[in-house]
This record gives C-alpha cells, structure tokens and sequence, in this order.
C-alpha cells in the first residue's frame, strides 16, 4: 500500500474531508499528496474558504451575499492562491 494517490482521488478526498472524517491512512495520502501537487494543495485551501463563506451564509436569513462579503470571499481566495 504506497502512499501516492492521483489528483481526481485526492479533489475527491478534499470533498469527503467535509462530510465525513478521513482516517488517518487516507489524511497521510492526501497530505503526502500537497507535499507533491501545489495545484490540490491549492484546491484545498479554497474549499477551506468556501466551505467557511457557505456555512456563514447559512447563518444569514437571506441567501445571498452582500457586496462586502462577495469582495471578502474573493480576497479570501485570492489571499489562499498566493
């Protein structure tokens, strides 16, 4: 059992990460994973951001974001890719 795994694995472990919590196996694979891939590791800071910006929605009454939020969400993930 190596500890390599593709990119289509790792975004689909990244997405499981929120639902569900990964076993340490499956954690050392994804984090092995950022180690290598730059791109996922980036992916995953992002999902982090929208993952945050989505339950703090969910917070609101209203479903939709106001200006200032959707500025803050896009420097959030700007400030994540840097």
């Amino acid at each position: 059992m190596g500890l390599m795994i593709d990119c289509k694995t790792a975004t689909k472990m990244i997405s499981q990460k929120e639902e569900k919590r990964l076993s340490w196996i499956e954690q050392i694979k994804l984090y092995y994973h950022f180690f290598i891939c730059k791109v996922c590791s980036l992916f995953f800071n992002q999902n982090k951001v929208v993952v945050k910006s989505v339950a703090l929605m969910d917070k609101h009454e209203n479903s939709t974001l106001s200006e200032d939020e959707k500025i803050q969400m896009v420097a959030a993930l700007e400030d994540s890719a840097a």
